[in-house]
């Protein structure tokens, strides 16, 4: 009888998991589950870690409304610029075992790269270096930008590109924006660093990430593609039309390698437990399960701002992001922002709407994943670390 009542117990509860007895989140789940109820969000998955110890973890919403199946620690995320902080993570591991210097030229290992220039202009520039590439000040465009160079990089997506080279040659052939080093602009450089970490170790991206990412930090539900057998697993992409939620790609697309070829900038996917793996070996200065996986100083200086005083705050697609600075790959608070109000924290946001931060001096992982592209619904992006910070009775 008990153990029935314990499998019982656990068909109940089995998507709504423990919570530390001295936190409150039920602010935060009444939240975010009216964003579902009213159909602003098809789902979310949200995991809180305190100390290395999982302190909420809640699974809300329906994974693909048509189905009805529900959302749960399982499910499969695109992770969108999710991936950047992965891209970044595998070129200083190239640099920690002497095959990169972060400050060598990107041309001394990608020649195409060498003489690159302005839009409509002869001037010769400084070449990009590595660096640069890893805090998105390479001059670089990313597409979004309202302008000439940005609608060359729009355009380039209407060519046949089907693999990671040829995106990385056809970013080589396109004028920068601004000189390097000088600027900010969330760009197309973690495409090109990912093409850096293939021609260098000689292995193709995502084979490099499984090998030297993945396996170590026991991310086993984390890729670019998934089995067939695991489609049952992926949450479907929505975005909202006429108010309402709309199925938005196919998932059978995902089991194709050549459409979803290896990218820097986004196309991983994953689960919220394997990526707060590779959140809990940032949040423990490259250590994970008793094995140092970066350096100490290596980690300290990626989730560093970047970005010189005078040149902050950064801004996005012209949206100015206050009080946040940038790492390797990543953004960083340098002031309180509803994306780290504890300044120092340091994370991303995907345009499918997953995000994580993590928060070195509380030593507190936030990661909350839905599936709504378009970057709809942005307002539940900037709620949720103030929520998760409300629950923990934590101010700044």
């Amino acid at each position: 009888m008990k153990i029935l009542i314990l499998i019982i117990s656990f068909l109940v509860t089995a998507e709504k998991f423990s919570v530390a007895q001295e936190y409150d989140f039920s602010g935060l789940e009444k939240h975010f589950q009216s964003y579902i109820d009213d159909g602003r969000l098809p789902c979310a998955s949200i995991l809180i870690i305190k100390e290395n110890n999982i302190i909420y973890e809640s699974h809300l919403g329906l994974q693909d409304n048509e189905s009805g199946k529900h959302v749960s620690a399982n499910t499969i995320f695109r992770l969108a610029s999710l991936t950047k902080p992965v891209t970044a993570v595998a070129v200083l591991t190239l640099a920690e075992n002497g095959l990169i210097d972060p400050d060598d030229y990107l041309y001394n290992y990608l020649p195409e790269f060498k003489n690159l220039k302005f839009y409509n202009s002869d001037e010769e520039i400084t070449p990009v270096t590595i660096r640069q590439l890893l805090t998105h000040t390479s001059g670089m465009s990313s597409g979004l930008e309202q302008d000439e160079v940005g609608q060359l990089y729009r355009e380039m997506y209407k060519k046949d590109i089907s693999s990671l080279e040829d995106l990385s040659n056809s970013i080589a052939g396109l004028p920068l924006a601004e000189k390097p080093g000088t600027k900010f602009i969330y760009s197309h450089s973690s495409d090109v660093l990912a093409y850096l970490v293939e021609k260098v170790s000689g292995l193709p991206f995502d084979e490099y990430l499984r090998e030297n990412i993945f396996k170590p930090l026991e991310m086993n539900s984390t890729g670019f593609t998934v089995d067939k057998e695991e489609i049952q697993n992926v949450a479907s992409l929505y975005v909202i039309e006429d108010s309402k939620l709309s199925k938005a790609g196919n998932n059978e697309d995902l089991t194709d390698r050549i459409t979803n070829f290896p990218k820097g900038n986004g196309g991983l996917l994953s689960t919220v437990h394997d990526y707060s793996n590779f959140c809990l070996m940032l949040l423990n200065e490259g250590e994970f399960n008793g094995k140092q996986f970066l350096k100490k100083e290596t980690v300290k200086e990626l989730r560093t701002n970047q970005i010189p005083e005078d040149k902050l705050p950064i801004t996005i697609a012209g949206v100015t992001m206050s009080g946040m600075g940038f790492g390797y790959s990543v953004g960083v608070s340098v002031e309180p922002n509803p994306l780290g109000v504890i300044p120092g924290t340091f994370g991303w946001i995907g345009g499918s709407h997953t995000q994580f931060f993590i928060d070195p001096v509380n030593k507190i992982i936030g990661i909350m994943f839905s599936q709504l592209g378009r970057a709809q619904n942005s307002k539940a992006i900037p709620e949720f670390n103030p929520l998760v910070y409300e629950a923990l009775g934590i101010t700044n």
